[in-house]
């Protein structure tokens, strides 16, 4: 959980340690299901141009990390933000401005995120949300307040519906793509699941207030089933809340009794369960684990065990009802329904959900399996003749080695693969920097050249590599010529940077969406130091002084002092790639112009450094205003104290302020340069005649 790829996200190392790994964890989380959906950020970008808003709803209750830090200044700095912050943190990367926000409901809230989601979808707020929930379990802490609030099982295992005297934590993150039914069939998206159905609701006054409401419980799904519009003997299946708790899971199932009371136990069986029991109670995302095993399910067709019940809670007595433990893996059958005109057709296989919070706050979901039309199914029939072209691409050339390899282990590893849904399923990815391209007839000839790719063979007229320096600014081309000739020269124009829009090649409505390798993230640790100081975690960065000798060197000396700004590496810094790639922010921005302007002895302004916002660009503007002949370097160039030794107050101006408050604007395209120059000069000529005005009442007052 210490890991984490913050230059895949524009994040620098030095900010990656104070951001809550649980936020970390649901980016990588996030890109990784859209990954699977197919949605890159030009896709999600060009829904947000049409109008078609992109919602970001994350289930979290804890903020554990300032805990981590022994440092009480530390932990307040890491305390500084929120649960927030994920959620905004995710739009704000992917560019997206449908509603963004972290739903605590406690145990309930992935699921209350879920409900609301939904509800954002219907009322047209956004017409794509990401869902998800993350909980992890950093400090001893955590135990101690379950313990004292007598929610913490004695035992080693999970024991939902079994005779237990509490949960226990799990860790785990889960997301998920949701829109509406007919606009993702449109979209031809791959469809899981449908969510038919959702509630929320509170239990109100009880015995106490953490103990549930068994009338509340069994309201709240009898709400989420009105609104799926399905009546209780429709389902086959429920995954319960039911996490150890002796008397929670006992209220819980006594809820259910009362909503399946009218269904026939000799013609209707509901098997019941609990992801709790296999992985423990992910919390917050407790939700997500729980929607995860009833898609599986559907998806499989199967029913899996809820374990370790064998010793039932003596509270739960089921006998004379539809429900039934389920206790051993089995085929999930759909129910037929005796229609109008005296056929049975089959149902769609449906499964209830439910999660309860501890504070009361109580979500249920009505889910059901999506049926294929007869269209999809007559599109994985359709021929694969080939030429294929594979686009495989990374952040750097040691991922791009791995992209290969677990691509390499996904078509070696299926007995059975569509090459032209391969195809399409890669074209869909974000094209990033490091790149390689295949034109191959067919499956073989595919893992033939990974292989060599791998084994260090770049030759060969199939396989295309290049390196493109700035994504941001790419030639198109629309591709229609399947050839092998044309294909060729597409891989050719794509691994040095041309951005292809195959729609013509490989028709959305011709293909199918492959659930393929997620990226493969750098995982280096960031973590808060225990022993760090106040002065360690708050102080400005050490400037870096160029050599005094190099003067002509003015790229050296810039890339080793945004190493130092941002806690990179040198040879991780590329010339022609914006500072924001890196992380960059108006205050070390500020922090940059500020050394510049002492070492290189040129006034360079926010302004100036955002037009120039790469070290080959900024590089010759200092070269143009003379930096080489100008260049001054002081005696200790790495000591912040005079003579005297004594450390110097920090300079906190007006100007440095307002220039960050300017470049901020420019950042968020709010203001263009001449707008953001015309005002600052309108606001420090009022600012200034605003003191004149003060020094006069004071001198008034003086006399």
């Amino acid at each position: 959980m210490d890991r984490f790829d913050p230059l895949f996200f524009n994040i620098s190392p030095k900010e990656a340690v104070s951001i809550d790994p649980q936020e970390r964890i649901m980016l990588e989380t996030v890109w990784h299901a859209l990954e699977d959906s197919g949605y890159s950020r030009t896709r999600l970008n060009r829904l947000e141009k049409e109008g078609r808003r992109v919602g970001v709803f994350i289930g979290v209750m804890s903020q554990p990390y300032p805990w981590v830090a022994k440092d009480k200044h530390a932990a307040g700095v890491l305390s500084g933000a929120s649960y927030w912050s994920i959620a905004n943190r995710i739009s704000y990367y992917l560019g997206i401005q449908g509603p963004s926000m972290a739903v605590d409901t406690a145990c309930s809230s992935s699921l209350a995120a879920l409900h609301l989601a939904v509800n954002s979808l219907r009322l047209g707020e956004c017409s794509m949300a990401i869902v998800g929930g993350v909980n992890l379990s950093l400090h001893p802490y955590k135990y101690i307040g379950l313990s004292q609030a007598k929610l913490l099982g004695s035992h080693s295992r999970s024991l939902s519906m079994g005779d237990g005297d509490g949960y226990l934590p799990g860790e785990g993150a889960g997301v998920v793509i949701l829109k509406l039914a007919e606009s993702a069939e449109a979209d031809r998206d791959r469809i899981l699941c449908r969510i038919k159905g959702s509630a929320v609701n509170h239990s109100g006054r009880t015995g106490a207030y953490k103990v549930p409401s068994r009338e509340a419980q069994a309201e709240l799904i009898r709400l989420a089933l009105a609104d799926a519009e399905a009546d209780p003997a429709t389902i086959g299946y429920v995954e319960t809340a039911t996490n150890g708790s002796a008397v929670g899971d006992a209220i819980e199932l006594d809820a259910l009794k009362l909503v399946f009371q009218d269904c026939n136990p000799d013609s209707h069986v509901c098997a019941i369960g609990s992801v709790k029991s296999n992985i423990g109670h992910l919390e917050a995302a407790s939700g997500m684990s729980q929607l995860t095993k009833v898609i599986l399910q559907m998806v499989h067709r199967k029913l899996v065990p809820s374990l370790h019940a064998e010793r039932l809670n003596p509270r739960i007595d089921l006998t004379g009802t539809v429900l039934r433990i389920q206790r051993e893996a089995a085929d999930w059958r759909r129910f037929r329904q005796r229609s109008g005109d005296g056929s049975t057709p089959e149902l769609p296989l449906r499964a209830v959900i439910h999660a309860v919070g501890a504070g009361g706050t109580n979500a249920a979901l009505v889910v059901e399996e999506h049926l294929p039309g007869l269209e999809q199914e007559l599109t994985q029939e359709l021929g694969e003749a080939g030429p294929f072209l594979l686009l495989l691409s990374a952040r750097n050339k040691e991922r791009l080695a791995l992209v290969t390899r677990n691509m390499l282990e996904f078509l070696t590893s299926s007995d059975s693969v569509s090459m032209r849904n391969f195809a399409y399923s890669l074209a869909l990815r974000e094209p990033m920097e490091e790149r390689l391209a295949l034109v191959v007839p067919g499956k073989q000839a595919a893992v033939d050249a990974l292989q060599r790719v791998l084994g260090g063979s770049l030759s060969g007229k199939e396989v295309f590599v290049g390196s493109v320096d700035d994504t941001g600014f790419q030639a198109k081309y629309t591709a229609t010529d399947g050839t092998k000739e044309r294909l060729s020269v597409l891989a050719e124009r794509w691994v040095h940077g041309t951005f292809l829009v195959l729609d013509g090649l490989y028709p959305p409505e011709q293909c199918s969406m492959l659930s393929l390798p997620g990226y493969p993230f750098e995982h280096e640790s960031y973590w808060v130091a225990s022993d760090l100081s106040a002065e360690q975690t708050l102080e400005e960065p050490m400037v870096v002084a160029p050599d005094r000798e190099v003067t002509h060197e003015i790229r050296t000396y810039l890339t080793e002092l945004i190493a130092d700004l941002l806690d990179l590496k040198a040879v991780q810094i590329k010339p022609g790639r914006g500072f924001d790639k890196y992380g960059m922010d108006s205050l070390t921005a500020s922090r940059m112009v500020k050394s510049i302007r002492q070492f290189c002895g040129i006034t360079v302004s926010l302004p100036d450094l955002f037009e120039h916002y790469s070290i080959e660009r900024l590089s010759s503007f200092l070269i143009q205003c003379g930096a080489s002949e100008t260049w001054k370097l002081p005696e200790k160039p790495f000591s912040k104290k005079d003579d005297t030794g004594v450390e110097p107050e920090r300079e906190a101006s007006f100007d440095y302020y307002l220039d960050n408050l300017i470049l901020s604007s420019m950042e968020d395209n709010k203001l263009q340069l001449d707008e953001a120059l015309a005002l600052k000069d309108f606001i420090k000529s009022f600012v200034e005649s605003g003191e004149t005005n003060d020094r006069k009442r004071d001198i008034s007052k003086v006399c």
